[in-house]
């Protein structure tokens, strides 16, 4: 079942911004372009999140263990945070464990 879906953007290794459709389910993490799945990760090899504390940027990480990290932007602050707390609440059901989630000053992550 889909618990949250939105388009974003996802930043690239190049520090590129690139349109994504961020969906999850209450096991996994998908990432569409519009018109394929380019990766679905599943929230058990989720290691963490970080976010950034700027006043305007609004920029996260999911951290995955073994594979390369998630950077994405957010337009706002609410917009973030909404993703932050669903994926933290499906996470402690899937993992039985808290999601660690860390935060940084900078503006880029």
């Amino acid at each position: 079942m889909v618990v949250y879906s939105h388009e974003l953007l996802k930043v690239n290794d190049y520090d590129k911004a690139q349109k994504r459709v961020l969906a999850f389910t209450n096991k996994r993490i998908i990432n569409f372009d519009g018109k394929s799945v380019k990766r679905m990760i599943d929230l058990e090899k989720i290691r963490g999140f970080t976010i950034n504390d700027h006043p305007t940027s609004f920029e996260f990480v999911f951290h995955v263990k073994g594979e390369s990290d998630y950077r994405y932007r957010a337009s706002m602050k609410t917009e973030r945070d909404e993703i932050l707390e669903l994926i933290k609440r499906d996470y402690k059901e899937c993992t039985k464990k808290s999601l660690p989630v860390y935060q940084v000053p900078s503006e880029h992550l």
